[in-house]
């Protein structure tokens, strides 16, 4: 009978549990929590446009905006500022600083909250509207400011 190594039985042992370490650090897919619908509108320049995609539970409008544009849905730009991030420029129009600027509406009511912190749930609407801040009423309902 032919004697195995003592070490033999430790190099299994220790293979099978880095294949156990392996699979458990695996990533995981993000669960898809629904599909969200952006408009986005700038009627003076003749630019409207719908887009769908789907999004994960916890997505951001900038988390579902970056998912737009790396599938060539969307063009924007944005930028991280004092009180959070702004997009600057949607589909070639860029804010303008006497003139318009991109400003959204959730479900009809303008947003409360940045692009980085307004959180999405199935089935909501986004619409991105270019227009004077005086104008904004245009886009959605006001909220108490």
């Amino acid at each position: 009978m032919m004697k195995k190594k003592p070490g033999t039985r430790y190099a299994v042992l220790i293979g099978l549990c880095g294949l156990l370490v392996l699979l458990a650090c695996k990533p995981q897919r993000t669960s898809e929590a629904g599909t969200i619908q952006m408009k986005i509108e700038a009627p003076t320049q003749g630019l409207a446009m719908s887009v769908s995609t789907p999004i994960a539970a916890g997505a951001t409008v900038l988390a579902a905006m970056q998912a737009m544009q790396q599938n060539d849905q969307i063009r924007f730009v944005s930028q991280d500022t004092a009180n959070g991030v702004i997009v600057t420029s949607l589909a070639g129009l860029a804010n303008t600083a006497q003139g318009p600027a991109w400003q959204y509406a959730l479900n009809g009511q303008l947003a409360s909250l940045g692009v980085a912190d307004q959180v999405l749930s199935a089935g909501d609407q986004i619409r991105w509207c270019y227009l004077s801040y005086a104008d904004r009423s245009q886009c959605g309902t006001v909220i108490d400011e």
